[in-house]
């Protein structure tokens, strides 16, 4: 059984820890680094591999747990 003492400086269940919020952040930039990179090379993941001397499969890998597509990228170059 908790004490009110203990009840009272629990931190309310919607707030999020440090851990998250630098996960949230961190992933945030991921996602900006890569689209703005993307965009400079046109959606080209081998061009941008090279640029960022990564390897293209991992790169790829990024840019889907992202949830982007490197061919959005593409048709905005078209599109443009």
């Amino acid at each position: 059984p908790s004490s009110a003492l203990e009840e009272i400086n629990a931190p309310p269940s919607n707030v999020l820890s440090l851990d998250e919020v630098r996960k949230a952040a961190s992933d945030a930039a991921e996602k900006h680094f890569l689209e703005e990179h993307l965009r400079e090379v046109k959606g080209n993941v081998t061009a941008l591999a090279k640029r960022l001397n990564m390897n293209r499969s991992y790169l790829q890998t990024l840019v889907k747990k992202r949830g982007m597509r490197a061919r959005e990228f593409k048709e905005k170059a078209h599109a443009g």
